[in-house]
């Protein structure tokens, strides 16, 4: 099962999805895939944040570090084990300004997604909503949540289940068609 999972900064978003990484995770702890690189003190907390939030839940997460590139991802994934990426607006982020085909990254990252959609993985992808703010005065910007915006789409698109989390409230934009799926995205949301 595929779902993606949108939401503003500090919207409970990232919380939610691990509540629901527990739920659908087999025999292995859920594998966390973290974005975030610690460049400043705001970011160093937030990476700190999440580990105890993490640790405290007192499931035993599994966890990769993923910045700019796919390579740390050719490993073996199980049925077993629930993916969690979090999140896909930093790991755009983070090679958005390098020297890099983007083409290629966000491509392989679309063949990464589809491989563990065929193999039967339980994986959610986390983002950021960006799109309520205005236009952005610098054209990079804009150019980046026009990417996003399109990375979006097509995850939607592809994906088993959408939900938005507003105010730590998630909300299903697109229900699974399968009814137990339906049945363990209905039971994630009676945890709140």
């Amino acid at each position: 099962m595929l779902i993606f999972i949108s939401g503003g900064a500090r919207s409970g978003k990232s919380q939610y999805a691990e509540r629901l990484a527990a739920t659908l995770t087999g025999t292995r702890p859920p594998l966390y895939i973290a974005s975030g690189q610690a460049l400043d003190d705001e970011m160093k907390a937030r990476i700190k944040h999440h580990r105890d939030l993490r640790e405290a839940s007192g499931i035993p997460w599994e966890t990769i570090e993923v910045r700019d590139e796919l390579m740390s991802l050719d490993r073996t994934f199980s049925k077993e084990q629930a993916i969690l990426w979090d999140c896909l607006t930093t790991w755009l982020g983070n090679f958005w300004f390098a020297d890099v085909d983007k083409r290629a990254l966000v491509d392989a990252l679309k063949h990464q997604i589809l491989a563990w959609k065929q193999a039967g993985i339980p994986v959610i992808l986390v983002s950021n909503e960006v799109f309520d703010e205005p236009v952005s005065v610098y054209p990079e910007t804009e150019e980046y949540r026009q990417w996003l915006g399109l990375l979006h789409q097509w995850i939607v698109k592809e994906s088993d289940a959408s939900i938005e989390v507003v105010f730590g409230l998630p909300k299903v934009w697109k229900e699974p068609a399968n009814e137990t799926d339906s049945q363990r995205i209905a039971a994630s949301l009676a945890v709140l």
